[in-house]
């Protein structure tokens, strides 16, 4: 026997005062945190070491410390502006200009002096230009991502539509800068290369659905008036 199922339907459009209203409420404290880094360190994210170049060191030491104790022994060694973050107890995140071997070796020397034993897990330099140039490569390829898909969309649909699904993708990717433009004041937590693979993936999945929907939306054009 044929089972008949009713077709159920909702309007989105009628309530879209809603839902720009939640999504005003979402965006706000994202886009309130970006323009206070933007307007304190210059960027509207806090940049790892990827791109504004220096060494990042994370020791691991054998009892508990802190921040200011850890300070205190790198500025022994000649590195007073280093900045120190506890990542957890026992484990610290140092962060000083781009240092030689030489010096490496002497912060590390003088911290073991001043705190006991630790375990070195990472310990990474990357000049300022080479990070100047991965902020300059990754900016560029968002901006060549943004320029396809309007080509794209354009071609396949007309232009009206490719503008709505810049604006969406804007939406999207404005959520998710805010989100860790929040975390960096709230956590100090930076970003690095990765950060622009992830932004870039939210913007392949973001074009995605709307693609799904125009085909849609064409569809019902055929038939339905303007």
């Amino acid at each position: 026997m044929a089972m008949r199922f009713e077709e159920s339907q909702f309007n989105f459009m009628e309530k879209k005062p809603l839902w720009f209203l939640i999504s005003g409420v979402l965006l706000f404290p994202g886009v309130i945190a970006i323009l206070y880094l933007v307007l304190t360190v210059g960027a509207p994210l806090k940049l790892g070491i990827d791109f504004t170049g220096g060494t990042l060191a994370q020791l691991t030491f054998d009892k508990t410390v802190t921040a200011q104790n850890v300070k205190t022994a790198v500025a022994a060694a000649g590195h007073p502006d280093a900045q120190v973050q506890i990542a957890d107890e026992k484990t610290a995140l140092i962060r000083t200009k781009a240092i030689s071997s030489e010096e490496r070796q002497t912060l590390l020397d003088k911290v073991k002096e001043k705190m006991g034993p630790f375990k070195a897990d990472r310990f990474e330099s990357v000049g300022p230009t080479v990070g100047k140039e991965l902020l300059t490569n990754s900016m560029s390829a968002v901006v060549l991502t943004l320029i396809g898909i309007v080509l794209y969309v354009t071609f396949r649909y007309q232009f009206d539509f490719a503008m709505c699904a810049i604006a969406a993708l804007v939406h999207d990717v404005l959520f998710l800068v805010g989100v860790f433009a929040i975390l960096g004041i709230a956590f100090g937590i930076e970003v690095d290369s990765l950060f622009v693979t992830a932004v870039l993936t939210a913007v392949g999945f973001s074009v995605h659905d709307t693609i799904v929907i125009y085909d849609r939306i064409r569809e019902n054009m055929r038939t339905a008036g303007k």
